[in-house]
């Protein structure tokens, strides 16, 4: 997977206009948090933890003892690049996984986006 991140001024701009426009509290703090925050560590493991975190939260409870949440949480997060790039079957991978923490909707769905 190649991620291209291509931003022009213009949208630079955009983006900007529309931040000053927003005065309010909830934007306000989602700036401090997301943008202002410092020592952010992006790889490719928190990209894909963030990935299945979107993937798995839109259509499921998500409480912080949901089996979601437990999952999210773990240690040993099991779905890291360097586990996914080396199995060979990462779709029944995934599907096993998430059906051993009790995830049970989509996961076939979830499974085969990781796959291709």
């Amino acid at each position: 997977m190649n991620i291209i991140w291509d931003f022009s001024e213009s949208d630079v701009h955009k983006i900007a206009d529309f931040v000053k426009q927003q005065n309010n509290p909830f934007v306000e703090l989602r700036i401090a948090r997301n943008v202002y925050r410092q020592n952010i560590d992006i790889d490719r493991d928190a990209i894909l933890k963030c990935m299945f975190m979107c993937l798995l939260k839109s259509k499921q409870r998500n409480s912080t003892t949901s089996s979601i949440g437990i999952l999210l949480r773990q240690k040993q997060f099991p779905f890291t690049y360097k586990v996914i790039s080396e199995i060979e079957d990462v779709e029944f991978y995934v599907r096993e996984i998430l059906h051993q923490h009790g995830i049970q909707r989509r996961i076939k769905k979830i499974s085969k986006y990781f796959s291709t």
